[in-house]
């Protein structure tokens, strides 16, 4: 099983089946106001309580997650909390390998509403109707956080490259 992470203080996640290489879960694990330490143990609590309750196996993970960077006027320091959460939660939940992916790697430079569309654009009707029924009850300014998830798992599975 791949779980790729998009991380953040409402971090998105997706689960793909490491057999037939299909997304079979995904979420969000929202941010409560803990500490940078706490919510990468929070992030990884979230991910796996989501596993169990679809039946989904939580051992032989394998982790990619974003790998964040600064561009532009973004201040560094900003970046330092959200990769340390980040790795606590990749630390947590990895079982077999961990992997981090830049953002410009996977998605370049292209703007959240463009990247979204070229993600579902990649999935099966199944996985779209899918990932519908996960985002079903939440907000949809959260949206993008579980489709920047996918976005990293289509890239680590190598689907749409």
């Amino acid at each position: 099983m791949l779980i790729a992470i998009d991380p953040g203080r409402n971090a998105g996640w997706a689960a793909i089946d490491g057999n037939t290489l299909h997304l079979v879960g995904c979420g969000l694990v929202r941010d409560d106001g803990r500490s940078d330490t706490d919510r990468g143990l929070a992030l990884a609590r979230g991910i796996r309580e989501a596993l169990v309750a679809r039946s989904l196996p939580v051992d032989g993970l394998a982790i990619v997650v974003e790998r964040m960077a600064a561009y532009g006027a973004s201040d560094p320091n900003d970046l330092i909390g959200v990769t340390l959460s980040s790795g606590i939660a990749a630390g947590n939940l990895a079982t077999d390998k961990v992997e981090a992916v830049p953002a410009r790697a996977w998605k370049g430079n292209a703007p959240k509403s463009i990247t979204q569309r070229r993600t579902a654009a990649l999935l099966t009707d199944a996985e779209r109707a899918l990932v519908g029924h996960e985002l079903g009850g939440e907000p949809k300014s959260l949206h993008h956080n579980v489709w920047d998830a996918i976005g990293i798992a289509m890239y680590a599975i190598r689907r749409g490259r």
